[in-house]
């Protein structure tokens, strides 16, 4: 973190360079104050406000359906710190409640569905786990000749 004030007392440049550590999660008010003799001192505050990191993010292990079940329940971890979302990023479902991280995804046709769940807690960098949902068709029963 960097202050820069002007003395207007003196007509100096004060450049102090302020590395600040060991912020505590939530609101952190420093004030910065400045005082030349018989001047008048000058304050200003700076607020930091700091956020943990998101959960790490646990997309559940990848699974194998028949395409007649035509769902599948997600199992994504819940999050501690932040906000889960289901993205699907390939094929074919919907996901019911995006938010929940058991939601259920529907819709499923024969292939491969590729779904993302991301844990948010801005301005932090999300954290991300992808899941694969695998899509077979019925068994086909053959009779003999």
């Amino acid at each position: 973190m960097d202050f820069s004030f002007r003395n207007w007392c003196n007509n100096k440049f004060l450049i102090p360079n302020t590395t600040i550590t060991g912020l505590a999660v939530g609101t952190n008010v420093f004030a910065w104050t400045i005082t030349n003799g018989t001047c008048t001192p000058s304050a200003s505050n700076v607020t930091i406000t700091t956020r943990p990191l998101p959960t790490v993010a646990n997309a559940g292990p990848s699974q194998t359906v028949c395409v007649t079940a035509g769902s599948a329940l997600l199992a994504g971890n819940n999050p501690v710190n932040g906000t889960g979302i289901w993205v699907k990023v390939s094929g074919p479902g919907t996901v019911t409640t995006p938010t929940n991280p058991a939601s259920t995804i529907t819709g499923l046709t024969v292939g491969t569905t590729v779904l993302t769940w991301s844990i948010s807690n801005s301005p932090c960098t999300s954290s991300t786990a992808n899941m694969t949902i695998t899509i077979r068709p019925p068994p086909t029963v053959q009779m003999p000749d």
